[in-house]
């Protein structure tokens, strides 16, 4: 099945958009960790944080360092895999994409920041509900 969306930060009509002020330059379709504060500030993920538990949001434009932009929080996003992805599969946030969310040694997810409804191989665009862990 040909994918619903064309690039990564594309999103659904019924996704929820918050503005974020980034806190380095941010690409259309990074996976972003939040940090809260006034304002809310955003960094694209990095390796460490496929085992964190944080708020994240997809960037769904590009915004350059200290620029208030759009970012999906809760919806279906397209984002770039880390690693094969395959629909209904948990992932987590790695280096501003998407991997699969589990632990090596004990195979439980971690780091658990949505859910695949459209599964893709490494490197290609797959569509993520953000939000949407259960």
């Amino acid at each position: 099945m040909a994918s619903t969306y064309t690039s990564a930060g594309e999103f659904s009509d019924s996704a929820c958009i918050r503005y974020f002020k980034a806190s380095e330059d941010i690409a259309k379709g990074d996976v972003c960790v939040v940090t809260p504060g006034a304002p809310p500030t955003i960094a694209k993920s990095g390796v460490a944080d496929v085992s964190a538990n944080y708020p994240c949001a997809v960037a769904t434009e590009a915004i350059l360092t200290g620029a208030t932009g759009a970012c999906v929080v809760w919806g279906e996003v397209a984002v770039t895999a880390d690693g094969n992805c395959y629909d209904d599969e948990l992932v987590a946030a790695k280096s501003g994409k998407v991997t699969p969310a589990a632990d090596s040694a004990t195979g439980l997810p971690t780091g658990v920041i949505g859910r695949v409804t459209e599964g893709g191989i490494d490197t290609a665009l797959v569509t993520v509900f953000i939000g949407r862990v259960v």
